[in-house]
Order: C-alpha cells, then sequence, then structure tokens
C-alpha cells in the first residue's frame, strides 16, 4: 500500500495519466483483497462460536440414540465417572444382561457400566462415585427378567459379584433415593442428564452437556449431595447387600406369567 502511495504521488507530480490510473486500479484490488479478508475473518469467528455453543448442549431424541451414546462414552474408559443408578445393575449376572438385551432392539447399559467397573484399572487414576437409589422403578426393571426360582440365584450371584469388585476396583458407593426428577452421569468430558415423570416410568428427557464450565457445576453439585449421605465405606457396603438380600421379599410377579419372563410388558422400557 505504500509503495502504491508513492506511485500515485509521482504520477501527479509528473502527469503520468496512465501511470496514475494503474496505480489507482492496484490501490483499489488490495483494498478490495483487504475487505475481503476481513470479512472472511468475521464468517470464520461467527461459525466457530456457532458450532462452539452447538456442540455445548446436545438434546436426544430417542432413547435408543441417548442410550448409544452414554455407552459409548463408558467405552471410551473414562478416568472419572460419577452416576446417579436406580439400582445395582453393575452387579447383574450375564443371564440377567442376556434377556434384557434380547426385548431391546439397543446395547445393554448394564452390561457397559459392569464391564466398565470391572476391568483392570489403575487405582489411583480413575475415580468412581456411585449413588445407588434402590427405587421402585429398579424392581419393576426386575419382575419380568427374572422367575421367582430364580431369585435366590440372584440374589447370590450379585451379592458374588459386589465382592469381587470390592477386592478389586475403586469403587465409591452410597445408597440414596435422590430422587427422578433428574439424574446423571458425569465424567470428565460430558455430562449427561436423564429424567423421568414418575417414580416407575422408563426415563423420557435426555441430554448432554460438554462445555467444561458446566460439567464441573454438575460435577460439584453431584459431590455436595454424595458426601452428605455417604455413611461410610463399611455401612453403605452392609446397606447394598441389605437391598440385595431383600429382593426374595420385594420382588413380585405378574400372576398371569406364570413364572416365565413376560416380554410384551417391557420391550420398550429403559432403566
Amino acid at each position: 500500500m505504500l509503495v502504491c502511495a508513492v506511485l500515485l504521488y509521482l504520477a501527479y507530480i509528473e502527469n503520468y495519466e496512465s501511470l496514475r490510473l494503474t496505480t489507482n486500479i492496484v490501490v483499489v484490488f488490495l483494498i478490495s483483497l483487504n475487505v475481503i479478508a476481513n470479512f472472511l475473518q468475521v464468517i470464520g469467528f461467527i461459525e466457530s462460536h456457532i458450532i462452539l455453543a452447538t456442540n455445548k448442549k446436545r438434546d436426544f431424541s430417542t432413547k435408543s440414540e441417548y442410550n448409544e451414546e452414554v455407552i459409548k462414552e463408558l467405552e471410551s474408559r473414562p478416568r472419572i465417572l460419577r452416576a446417579i443408578v436406580v439400582g445395582p445393575y453393575f452387579l447383574h449376572p450375564k443371564w440377567v444382561i442376556d434377556r434384557r438385551l434380547k426385548l431391546e432392539d439397543r446395547k445393554s447399559f448394564s452390561l457397559a457400566l459392569r464391564t466398565y467397573l470391572e476391568e483392570p484399572s489403575d487405582q489411583s487414576e480413575r475415580k468412581v462415585r456411585l449413588i445407588v437409589r434402590n427405587s421402585p422403578r429398579y424392581f419393576e426393571y426386575l419382575k419380568p427378567l427374572v422367575k421367582p426360582k430364580e431369585v435366590q440365584d440372584l440374589v447370590h450371584e450379585m451379592q458374588e459379584s459386589l465382592d469381587n469388585l470390592l477386592k478389586s476396583q475403586p469403587v465409591i458407593f452410597c445408597c440414596a433415593n435422590v430422587g427422578y426428577y433428574e439424574n446423571v452421569m458425569i465424567t470428565e468430558k460430558s455430562c449427561f442428564i436423564y429424567g423421568r415423570k414418575t417414580e416407575v416410568s422408563p426415563i423420557e428427557l435426555f441430554w448432554q452437556l460438554k462445555d467444561q464450565e458446566k460439567i464441573k457445576e454438575e460435577s460439584d453439585h453431584f459431590d455436595k449431595i454424595f458426601d452428605a449421605n455417604y455413611k461410610g465405606r463399611d455401612e453403605e457396603i452392609a446397606c447394598l447387600k441389605q437391598f440385595i438380600a431383600s429382593l426374595e421379599q420385594r420382588l413380585t410377579f405378574n400372576s398371569k406369567s406364570n413364572g416365565n419372563v413376560n416380554v410384551k410388558d417391557t420391550a420398550n422400557e429403559t432403566p
């Protein structure tokens, strides 16, 4: 631009019409390039912020879509996991998980959570905190999957799984029914939030947050709730074992099933 200004000055002094015209064209061209560059920079800035805003929150239109993303997050082996679950899904034996898989056209959250918790890990690196609600919804979930004559086997296998898990992995859990309105699963990269309309209904509202400030807020809130309800390791273990043992008395079965798994009633349910 400075060179063009000098040429233009000389052209006027020497009265070189052609040089003057050429210099004017060059100046206009350079100014146009500068305007276009600035315009593209502004457009890029706007687009990047739109993408960033879009990525901060993701709403899921179906349970299957939400379920798929949650399982994908668990399969990525996060270092941090904070989650609220309606019951001890992570202790279910394989035959219960297999029956559930036959009812649903999607992957199993229970299997993904159990696999994540049981896999070998560096205990100093992984930090897992679970709030286990042991809510009425959990009984509704189990009813069609377990025959009356199988309840004792279920209880025994779940207690055995709990003992093995506690021996090998740094899992801290708290038995407390913190409500069904909003529950979460939080990792260092994402926060999944889901809700129900009633205590026993399947999840119906679900979304994902990726904004780090929001993730930290949800994580801090989770820890406050966890710490306020945590009764110590030994008492929490005893509480969960007592709950598992109570399944024999607390599980009721549909008399129409006559001890068979009722597939129709749960084909579209989600934990």
